[in-house]
């Protein structure tokens, strides 16, 4: 891959971020179906408002379309004021993880996707992981389709974490699926269904959601099998 080309990569994923803190912003309007619609002159009089100077509005459509990426200090300002991590928008790393850290937690997702698999497989469902290449299933972070008593499922699977005041999961703001909790104790599991509107109340980090569910919670969105429909 050429200089260029690399370039190029790197304003197109910083965009294609961009305009998902925008999307996820409470405050941010949407584009609208002209160039500036509502979003641009809302970006513009948002960085006036808490910077003092500002770029352009041709800027910012630049940065939102991927023809141009800002300057450093200037996409850490865009962050902090969508409310996104500035590692995660300037380069898509998660600041708050070290690479071991990474391994560790992509282990741990994918350890829990089979454990989810294999449960929906022993009620008598049909489990299947998505194709190399599926683009739906990238986008939407889809981790299992199945098949469960005649429904069909996409479905994404956060394993939980233990913190203070219950179990932590973390899920992707543009995750297109059923989330499904999967919380281990020992040798044993338990599964939760994450709803939208949990979610919803959660805490944005970067590009994911964190939400955090008491143990009451945990009881009452508990899927005791896989023999019946979701």
């Amino acid at each position: 891959m050429s200089d260029v080309e690399a370039s190029n990569n790197l304003t197109a994923a910083f965009a294609e971020r961009f305009r998902h803190a925008c999307d996820q912003n409470p405050h941010c309007p949407a584009m609208g179906k002209t160039a500036g619609g509502g979003r641009l002159p809302w970006l513009e009089e948002e960085y006036k408002r808490r910077f003092g100077e500002v770029p352009s509005r041709q800027s910012f459509h630049k940065w939102l379309t991927g023809a141009s990426r800002p300057t450093l200090d200037k996409a850490e300002k865009l962050a902090e004021m969508l409310g996104v991590d500035p590692a995660w928008l300037w380069m898509g790393h998660d600041a708050a993880l070290d690479a071991r850290a990474k391994r560790a937690r992509n282990a741990l997702a994918d350890g829990s996707v089979n454990v989810v698999a294999g449960l929906i497989q022993m009620d008598g469902g049909m489990p299947a992981f998505p194709e190399e290449g599926d683009k739906k299933a990238q986008r939407g972070h889809v981790d299992i389709y199945a098949v469960i008593k005649g429904a069909h499922y996409a479905l994404h699977v956060a394993a939980g974490q233990p913190v203070e005041g219950g179990v932590k999961f973390a899920v992707p703001t543009r995750c297109d699926a059923t989330v499904l909790g999967l919380i281990r104790d020992g040798f044993a599991f338990r599964v939760v269904e994450v709803t939208v509107e949990v979610l919803e109340a959660g805490q944005r980090r970067g590009g994911s959601i964190e939400v955090v569910l008491t143990e009451e919670q945990v009881a009452a969105a508990a899927v005791a099998d896989f023999t019946g429909r979701l």
